[in-house]
């Protein structure tokens, strides 16, 4: 059985004895306001951690928590289909072999250990530590992916992977509180869309009326900019191009007039275009930027939610 321990330099003299967390032995210790929470991304792009490369399609999980009441010890398990899904290990260097896990602000300053029961498909989580962890946020993220012949198309992922349970959440007083213990489920994938950079009338090419909306869409919000990311109410009626059809629901992507790419909508993106369009559409210029061409971006649609 693998396992991954890591201990800070500050309690390196610190000796414990870590217990393995049988699934027969779960106690119902719960954290009176504190609610655990399961995030599974099904990644729409290879990523890259510590060197090791996680392949698109396989699943990246993190056990978080909100309203936490301070922690050091801890025992916490996440748990998988074990029949049709593995962890994620790295294959070379002196961790070869080793769980990929990643700790988050909810379990800095702790020592921590993780190991995998295969037969049921845990992953055992636990910490100790001579200050209470007071932090919201991840506790620690680890990867999943198809046992080999399984296929995970058709599969609902609430039959793949349970709540977070947990054994022991103690403050530095090794006191339990009892209450009732909210865990909140969410699954995301990746939803790909597209749409023409610049086209705020929505009508399919640029023109002069795309220049006179995005100019009239800023001097209409307070601070003369919107956030690429922010919440605006905007006309769909008034700025037809600036809502793309997202997994059926028409959705507002400020990411349409932002034509200087620099993550906000103001009058530098008006000016840009009212460029592209004297040169290109008016006067006929060669062009190979990014303005009237089509764009493919991804969002993260949750799917299943217990939240």
């Amino acid at each position: 059985m693998k396992k991954l321990l890591s201990i800070p330099l500050f309690i390196l003299l610190c000796v414990i004895s870590v217990a393995a967390l049988k699934p027969n032995t779960i106690r119902a210790y719960a954290t009176g306001s504190a609610e655990f929470g399961l995030r599974v991304v099904k990644l729409e792009a290879s990523e890259t951690v510590n060197g090791a490369v996680i392949s698109a399609g396989n699943l990246k999980v993190t056990l978080t928590i909100k309203n936490n009441p301070g922690y050091a010890p801890a025992g916490l398990r996440c748990i998988s289909n074990p029949n049709k899904l593995e962890p994620i290990t790295y294959t070379t260097g002196s961790d070869a072999g080793e769980y990929i896990v990643i700790y988050g602000d909810a379990a800095s300053g702790l020592s921590h250990y993780v190991t995998y029961n295969e037969e049921n498909g845990v992953m055992a989580y636990s910490s100790y530590g001579m200050e209470n962890n007071t932090c919201d946020g991840d506790i620690f993220t680890y990867y999943l992916k198809a046992k080999p012949n399984v296929n995970l198309e058709n599969e609902n992922i609430e039959d793949l992977i349970q709540k977070p349970q947990v054994d022991r959440f103690l403050d530095e007083n090794n006191t339990a509180v009892n209450n009732t213990l909210p865990t909140i489920f969410e699954y995301t994938t990746p939803i790909s869309y597209t749409f023409m950079l610049g086209d705020i009338s929505g009508d399919g090419y640029i023109s002069i009326d795309d220049v006179q909306l995005l100019v009239q869409l800023v001097n209409s919000v307070t601070g003369n900019e919107l956030d690429v990311d922010g919440t605006y109410s905007v006309s769909s009626t008034t700025y037809p191009g600036l809502y793309i059809s997202i997994n059926g629901t028409p959705t507002l992507v400020l990411r349409v007039a932002d034509v200087n790419f620099d993550m906000v909508v103001d009058i530098d993106d008006a000016w840009d275009l009212l460029a592209y369009y004297t040169e290109v559409v008016v006067s006929g210029q060669p062009y190979d930027g990014e303005i009237g061409q089509m764009q493919t971006h991804v969002t993260y649609i949750i799917q299943f939610s217990t939240n």
